[in-house]
């Protein structure tokens, strides 16, 4: 049996820059039978307020704290 892949939604805050904001982030967590889960790709939405473009610390809500960046309007997460 393979391993099954659900989107789950957690809390996210971003801070950076001078700034600070809550955020809706988007996590798929993968779980193997009989194995541990592990979250493997993040996507950044729904934030509290609008932040200039720029680099950011986004830490999550299961934990996990990375690299953010805003550029063009989309926003990219790095683990």
């Amino acid at each position: 049996m393979g391993s099954t892949r659900e989107r789950v939604r957690l809390h996210g805050r971003l801070s950076g820059q001078g700034h600070e904001a809550k955020c809706i982030v988007w996590a798929t967590k993968v779980s193997l039978p009989g194995g541990p889960s592990a979250f493997v790709a993040y996507e950044i939405e729904g934030r509290s307020l609008a932040l200039p473009e720029g680099d950011y610390q986004l830490a999550v809500s299961n934990g996990a704290v990375m690299s953010a960046r805003q550029s063009g309007g989309h926003w990219l997460a790095r683990t």
